[in-house]
């Protein structure tokens, strides 16, 4: 019986040892093919994620003329200090355009109408309210408005309103503005 055992266990092993064999071989490849199909995802991922990294710098760091532009305007918010800072900026930006700035003249009529604390994005500020009316010659006028928006001392000034009236030869603007300043 001994003898009859160890053939049957050596014809057994030598049946099943070759199916045994060539199903973990089965599963070696598939392993391997599983491996590398997934090694390539993941390569292509990787390139996803640099490309989006790349794309998501591009947008939140601030390039340099975009530091330098911040720089300028934080500049001009702590420049202005006063409202006799922006009065005088106006009254002789007007003298410069030859409108006659005396207290007796009706070409200009000028006064702010208060400084009110306002806060924008975090940061406090405060608005100079003024309110302007100036009348004379249609390019004078005009070309007083257009270098408002120019003077480094205003560069801040945001117009509320602006209305402008032509009456024969002279014209008159009237202008509702606000410069703001910084508190800190």
């Amino acid at each position: 019986m001994a003898e009859q055992r160890q053939p049957l266990t050596a014809r057994f092993w030598g049946l099943v040892m070759p199916i045994l064999i060539g199903l973990m071989v089965i599963v070696l490849i598939g392993l391997a093919v599983f491996y590398f199909q997934e090694k390539r995802g993941q390569s292509a991922l990787e390139e996803q994620i640099t490309e989006y990294k790349n794309l998501i710098n591009l947008y939140t760091e601030p390039t340099e003329e975009l530091k330098s532009r911040y720089k300028e305007a934080e500049d001009v918010l702590h420049s202005t200090e006063s409202t006799e800072d922006v009065t005088l900026a106006v009254l002789n930006l007007a003298e410069a355009h030859g409108f006659d700035v005396s207290a007796e003249s009706t070409e200009i009529s000028f006064g702010a109408t208060g400084v009110k604390p306002e806060k924008i994005g975090g940061s406090n500020y405060d608005v100079i309210t003024l309110q302007l009316t100036i009348s004379g010659d249609h390019e004078k006028v005009m070309a007083f408005i257009s270098d408002m928006d120019l003077m480094p001392t205003l560069k801040s000034l945001v117009v509320r309103s602006l209305t402008i009236n032509q009456t024969g030869e002279e014209t008159s603007a009237e202008l509702k503005f606000g410069v703001y300043t910084s508190k800190e």
